[in-house]
């Protein structure tokens, strides 16, 4: 079920990339440029006495492989952004 939802929201964001093009390109973008920001004051803002060192280190984890995964997504969306100007 899972995989059958994710199909419908891959192929409802091919329509909308479509339909709407550049301006629905645009919004993605800043969202996750501002999701990226949101993230690194996240992680600079963690207090270590919340969790303990071994707790703050798991959540760090957990926020570098968000990040680097927001900013992959973020290329691709520039690249393709990229490739549709030409």
């Amino acid at each position: 079920m899972i995989f059958a939802i994710l199909r419908q929201a891959s192929r409802l964001d091919a329509i909308l990339s479509a339909k709407i093009g550049r301006p629905y390109r645009a919004i993605l973008s800043a969202g996750l440029v501002l999701e990226i920001v949101r993230r690194i004051r996240e992680i600079a803002e963690l207090p270590a006495s919340e969790r303990g060192y071994a707790g703050l280190i798991v959540v760090l984890i957990f926020y570098a492989a968000l990040l680097i995964n927001q900013l992959g997504e973020l290329f691709h969306r520039l690249e393709h952004a990229r490739k549709a100007i030409r």
